[in-house]
């Protein structure tokens, strides 16, 4: 994306202005002032200091300059149709620019980011018809591609970057195309073709961004798993790990290995690969994430009492915290297929009595109603029943509860309350 316009062509003009009339030295002022406003983050007064300058200035090189700062104040806040409206205004004061192709990109990003992709590709188009051979005009050729894939128009998508290797095959955004063919390939679960896309990236772009941050290998991590090679999946992901240290990458390769593992019925690799996440990141929520799942895993194994010991060392280490809540349920519902409902129950009137505000707090006390329920005290369970429906009516826990009541009642015979 080129942006940031403004500095290079003021810094064009400083010299221009030295000799030019005196308004124009002070629309140059005015201008730089306005710059110093924008880094603040005082962008209305960045905005009326350049307006200002841009009805002082004379030159359309520094109206089109003050427009431009104004386009990127606006775009900075999220006021794309403001910001596009100065672009293209800038754009017609210095027709057939570099400045004016930089424009017309500008235009065109902003319509991608305020969610008007359609007419986005339709500018990137125009851009490489009227300002073709800019670097703007190649630049244009991936975001189209980019947003093709999104838009799921792989063929589109594909033919653009297809174009922009065949222009382009030394630059650096070349490995960043190759890597969108891969991954239009795999979007579409076509994993030899994704596979062979992502090899080439690695043999002739191997310090390129993909390979470089670990993106590349999670990609080809994914594949070997949808073509069912589990090892080499999971070794690829765990290869990551080892050479990644940045821990977003890491934890996203070892969650990766662990979710291949799971789909394959591997529960102890995968509790291995969690137990390794939890490890490399102690006292962290990833660390906590990967411990809660390890003991669901275990649960979900058939090794019940294993899995509630976990959880309540868990609960004892983070009960003053808020993440105890999360945990809480988890062992409550542990707790209740064990069949130690009054345990399990208190643990829920925990979470409803201390965190009442909270989104677990209705969870809990359908929690403590299904309890009831197992339990054979059908009337306390519909009488919490109905003061969910009751407390939280017209959201989606009325009418989990109010299904559940009914089903309770079909249960036990009795017709159901409307």
């Amino acid at each position: 994306m080129r942006s940031r316009l403004v500095p290079a062509v003021i810094a064009a003009l400083c010299a221009a202005c030295i000799a030019a009339p005196a308004n124009a030295q002070t629309a140059a002022d005015m201008i730089r002032q306005a710059q110093d406003y924008q880094r603040e983050g005082k962008f209305t007064e960045a905005v009326g200091m350049a307006d200002q300058a841009f009805q002082m200035a004379e030159e359309p090189a520094l109206k089109a300059v003050a427009k431009m700062l104004i386009a990127e104040c606006h775009g900075e806040q999220g006021q794309y149709s403001q910001a596009i409206a100065a672009w293209q205004e800038a754009e017609r004061l210095v027709p057939k620019t570099p400045q004016a192709a930089g424009a017309a990109f500008a235009v065109a990003d902003a319509l991608q980011k305020a969610g008007q992709s359609a007419q986005a590709v339709q500018a990137f188009e125009l851009l490489r018809r009227t300002y073709a051979g800019t670097p703007e005009s190649e630049d244009a050729l991936i975001a189209i591609g980019d947003i093709n894939q999104i838009l799921s128009q792989f063929d589109k998508a594909m033919a653009s970057y297809q174009e922009y290797l065949r222009t382009c095959p030394m630059l650096p955004a070349a490995a960043h195309a190759l890597a969108g063919i891969g991954s239009c390939h795999q979007q579409q679960r076509q994993f030899q073709a994704a596979l062979a896309a992502y090899q080439r990236v690695v043999r002739d772009y191997p310090l390129s961004e993909p390979v470089e941050n670990g993106s590349l290998d999670m990609a080809v991590g994914e594949c070997l798993g949808g073509l069912g090679q589990v090892g080499e999946a999971v070794e690829t992901y765990r290869r990551v790990a080892r050479m990644r240290p940045e821990m977003p990458r890491v934890s996203d390769a070892l969650l990766a290995a662990a979710d291949v593992l799971i789909r394959t019925g591997d529960t102890g690799g995968a509790i291995g690969a969690l137990q390794q996440l939890a490890e490399r990141f102690p006292n962290t929520l990833l660390a906590l994430n990967a411990q809660r799942r390890i003991a669901q895993l275990r649960a979900q194994a058939g090794d019940l009492p294993g899995a509630i010991r976990a959880m309540r060392q868990l609960d004892r280490r983070f009960g003053d915290t808020p993440e105890s809540f999360g945990i809480k349920l988890q062992l409550a519902e542990m707790l209740a297929a064990e069949g130690n409902l009054e345990v399990a129950a208190g643990h829920l009137m925990t979470i409803v009595e201390t965190a009442p505000r909270t989104s677990l707090a209705p969870r809990a006390m359908i929690g403590v109603a299904q309890c009831y329920a197992q339990g054979g005290d059908l009337e306390n369970a519909a009488r919490t029943l109905q003061q969910v429906a009751t407390t939280y009516a017209g959201t989606p826990y009325e009418t989990v509860a109010k299904e559940t009541l009914g089903r309770l009642q079909e249960a036990a015979g009795a017709p159901r309350r409307p």
